[in-house]
């Protein structure tokens, strides 16, 4: 009896506990949005990272709830942009990195706000060993790999849509360009959004809204009169400083 209780105390002491996961997939987010805020230049991604990690070291205090609750917030916020966009990126054929790349974010997001959820529902005893805190890492793992086979084995990426392409890149929360001139009325704009985040090509005046997800490549074709028509990113307080005007001739 008491080697058969020995055992069964045992084996859920190598299972990770709620608290344990939340701080490892917290601190994972923190330093990847980081690093990936380096490499693009994206004060939003740098600002949602730095962030994470303050919400992270929060897990210390009061048996972790309010760290765990701003954790969770921004849990749903990156998880919701990066998972959508890997998804769509995977649609759209993309190329393996812009698919794979916020999939790994999205993959740790996901177990990161369950973690939060059971933190702030649990209270202290969020520090017990779980079987399902360490069986969600495992799944959302393996969501990951087969997102990246299927992406290896169908991403191409963007193709031109047409002879004459009006070519715009987002970085930094920012158009390349200021200015596009037309010298047709059947109008072709490639965009790329080498942003963390998702942002917009919006022409309100011609009835254009196209979605940029991150790494994402989208081809817009439209018909417009000769004129000048004013773009801009529709997310809300971004068209303050994403803007531009399409000159059609």
């Amino acid at each position: 009896m008491n080697a058969a209780n020995a055992i069964s105390t045992a084996r859920p002491s190598s299972a990770f506990s709620w608290l344990r996961l939340c701080r490892i997939t917290g601190l994972a987010q923190g330093v990847g949005l980081v690093i990936t805020a380096a490499a693009l230049r994206d004060a939003e991604a740098a600002a949602v990272g730095v962030a994470t990690i303050v919400a992270t070291a929060l897990l210390g205090f009061r048996s972790g709830r309010v760290g765990a609750v701003v954790l969770g917030l921004l849990f749903v916020d990156v998880g919701f942009f990066t998972g959508a966009a890997a998804i769509t990126n995977l649609a759209d054929r993309a190329s393996p990195a812009v698919t794979i790349a916020p999939g790994v974010l999205a993959a740790i997001a996901v177990p990161g706000l369950a973690a939060a959820v059971a933190v702030v529902a649990r209270g202290s005893r969020a520090t017990v060993p779980s079987r399902l805190a360490g069986i969600l890492p495992v799944v959302a793992g393996i969501a990951l790999v087969a997102l990246g086979a299927i992406s290896f084995a169908t991403g191409g990426g963007a193709t031109p849509a047409g002879p004459e392409v009006l070519r715009l890149e987002v970085s930094g929360a920012r158009f390349s360009q200021s200015e596009l001139t037309a010298t047709g009325r059947a109008v072709t704009v490639q965009i790329t959004n080498h942003d963390l985040f998702w942002h917009t090509f919006t022409i309100a005046d011609l009835g254009v809204d196209v979605k940029l997800p991150v790494g994402g490549d989208k081809d817009v074709t439209f018909t417009a009169a000769p004129g000048t028509y004013t773009y801009f990113c529709s997310v809300p307080g971004h068209s303050a400083f994403m803007h531009g005007v399409l000159i059609v001739r």
